[in-house]
């Protein structure tokens, strides 16, 4: 069923044990939104979990310090709620138990599983932290200051800083909102967009080595194998930025990375970004994955990367229309 944000602020109202679910391999929406809801929630005497299946990201950390854990046990009275998950799969390990069992799921993919008892999708909103601040506005909790500028965090990061297609007058006008009301703009934007180690640095000899040149151009494709992240100490999360880095070079019009999944040998996980003129969900549903536009991804079960990236051809072959 679907639902409003005042109904969904108003279930949340009566709840005194809430469960919020991010999605795996979390990114700064899932994370920033959540956290959001976390913090204005538990200043309302309320127990509030949340749980992920994958590690945090370093990068991230600062939004959500320990907050996060990886399970919990259930007493029957919790009100679950997954915020940013366009599918059960999202979720990883947490799906089997924790799907069945989701009342809310707040959410602004255009496409997506109504998995929820009751949905909550607004794919006009830049993210789900925008979603996330029209409930605590209703319900008149956006005084937490940990909450605002987890919700700033939240819409910058999946507006790029405000320069992806999402980004609308209304994106701005939220953020100027969080601003006046104490979010550190400044702060917050270093640390999500500023923030380079030297470990990170080790992916660009990666993308120059794999990268492969399609479509005359307008297709950049970077392949990374899990022996190739274990020879340079990499992990998923440190490879975040390949697909922006692919759609950069030479103004392609679609970046994508293939990657073989930490820990595993016949999984690959598939991110797009793209510019006007391609749209990534469509390949991503082809794949049975999801998404935004400009931004998507999915997974491919292969016995190598070779073959991953065969199917993941096939379906470029499929799909892939350049719009003028």
């Amino acid at each position: 069923m679907n639902i409003t944000a005042e109904k969904a602020a108003e279930k949340i109202k009566k709840a005194k044990n809430i469960i919020l679910l991010s999605h795996t391999n979390p990114d700064g929406d899932t994370v920033g939104s959540v956290c959001a809801l976390a913090y204005a929630l538990t200043e309302c005497q309320k127990k509030v979990t949340c749980l992920c299946d994958s590690d945090i990201p370093e990068r991230l950390r600062f939004i959500c310090g320990d907050l996060y854990k990886k399970d919990c046990a259930l007493t029957g009275d919790e009100l679950i709620i997954s915020v940013d998950v366009a599918s059960p799969e999202m979720l990883g390990a947490l799906s089997e138990k924790f799907a069945p069992l989701t009342k809310i799921r707040i959410d602004h993919h255009k496409k997506g599983s109504d998995f929820a008892e009751f949905n909550l999708v607004d794919s006009d909103a830049s993210s789900a932290g925008e979603i996330v601040f029209e409930i605590l506005s209703i319900l008149k909790l956006t005084s937490c200051q940990r909450a605002i500028s987890a919700l700033y965090a939240s819409i910058a990061s999946d507006t790029g800083c405000f320069k992806y297609a999402n980004t609308t007058a209304k994106t701005h006008m939220i953020a100027a909102y969080l601003i006046s009301l104490g979010a550190d703009h400044s702060e917050i934007n270093e640390a999500l967009f500023e923030n380079l180690t030297l470990k990170s640095l080790e992916i660009y000899p990666l993308f120059l080595k794999n990268l492969k040149t399609l479509y005359s151009g307008r297709v950049n494709l970077v392949n990374v194998t899990n022996d190739e992240k274990a020879s340079l100490g990499l992990v998923d999360s440190d490879l975040e930025e390949l697909s922006s880095l692919s759609r950069q070079l030479n103004m392609a019009s679609l970046g994508i990375v293939l990657r073989q999944k930490d820990g595993t040998f016949d999984t690959f996980k598939v991110s797009m970004r793209s510019r006007k003129g391609v749209n990534c969900s469509n390949i991503a549903s082809y794949l049975g994955g999801g998404g935004h536009i400009r931004a998507a991804g999915a997974t491919i079960k292969a016995s190598n990367i070779e073959e991953a990236e065969k199917i993941l051809l096939e379906a470029l072959e499929k799909t892939l229309c350049f719009e003028e």
